[in-house]
């Protein structure tokens, strides 16, 4: 009898890893790898960066929805909040920065990662 229930307790947690797998891969995913690899979109310092949600994970965001910031601006971000984060930096749609860089990865993806887009004059907002 506790076998069983015991086997059911490791399916069920089993399951929990699965999907906490899965989420994880949809908010962050290969293209967070790629997020690092670019400049911060508020001061321009070059990577690593971390990969920001525009959108909290808890508000539903995604991988769709990163944009590269360094450790200190993405520190900044989380104490001040994301719109008087980047309202400071001249930003005011910040849905739209990420959709901005979402196109950027899409494109990347296509021509097979050949370009990571380093230079000042390609990023969005240099």
């Amino acid at each position: 009898m506790w076998l069983s229930g015991l086997a059911e307790e490791l399916r069920m947690l089993k399951s929990k890893k699965e999907k906490q797998k899965e989420r994880r891969e949809r908010q962050f995913g290969p293209k967070a790898d790629w997020i690092r690899t670019l400049p911060c979109a508020a001061c321009g310092r070059d990577g690593p960066s971390d990969p920001a949600h525009m959108r909290s994970r808890g508000a539903g965001g995604t991988s769709d929805h990163l944009v590269p910031l360094c450790r200190m601006c993405h520190t900044e971000q989380h104490a001040k909040g994301i719109k008087t984060f980047f309202s400071k930096h001249g930003i005011i749609d910040t849905l739209d920065l990420a959709d901005q860089y979402h196109q950027r990865w899409i494109n990347a993806k296509r021509s097979g990662f050949t370009e990571y887009w380093q230079s000042r004059e390609d990023d969005i907002l240099y």
